[in-house]
């Protein structure tokens, strides 16, 4: 059984959570305490999907019980820098502002993530949008294509009842 002072470090306190549209979720599963004992620092791994079932945004923090809570990528990056959540601004509509934190090889480091006003960043994953790399499909070929797929399966269900009883 793991108790919101538990993991006191990993979140921020957040009085005005009802006057924001950062992500709010009503129950989450944290870690066991052995887990938050033993780890270099706790976050959620949830993503959002979209009405399509995509995932465009990542949920870079959100509030549960009155507190912002990080992300498991977002903890990473600042244990990797040597930065404390607590000392993160959190500006829904526009950005994380990171502390400047080090790298491993001592280089200074400065990080801004740009977020909408519900806390997802916007997810970049497959590069340039406008790169010849990348290759565009829109859903509705997508979905048109299912249905063509799903047709075909049907022909071929029938072939094989013609095949196995060709009296039929």
């Amino acid at each position: 059984d793991v108790s919101v002072n538990h993991m006191a470090n990993y979140y921020l306190e957040h009085p005005d959570w009802r006057e924001d549209r950062l992500v709010k979720y009503m129950d989450i599963e944290p870690p066991l305490s052995q887990l938050i004992d033993d780890s270099r620092g706790v976050g959620f791994a949830m993503t959002v999907t979209d009405i399509d079932g995509s995932v465009r945004h990542y949920p870079v923090v959100l509030v549960y019980d009155g507190k912002v809570w990080p992300s498991l990528a977002l903890m990473m990056v600042l244990d990797y820098i040597g930065v404390e959540f607590k000392d993160v601004e959190i500006l829904p509509g526009e950005a994380i502002i990171v502390p400047p934190g080090k790298m491993p090889d001592g280089r200074e480091v400065n990080i801004r993530i740009p977020i909408n006003d519900k806390g997802l960043m916007m997810v970049n994953w497959a590069g340039d949008y406008h790169s010849d790399n990348f290759f565009h499909i829109p859903h509705t070929a997508i979905l048109q294509n299912i249905r063509l797929w799903q047709a075909a399966a049907k022909v071929r269900d029938i072939k094989k009842v013609f095949l196995e009883e060709p009296e039929a």
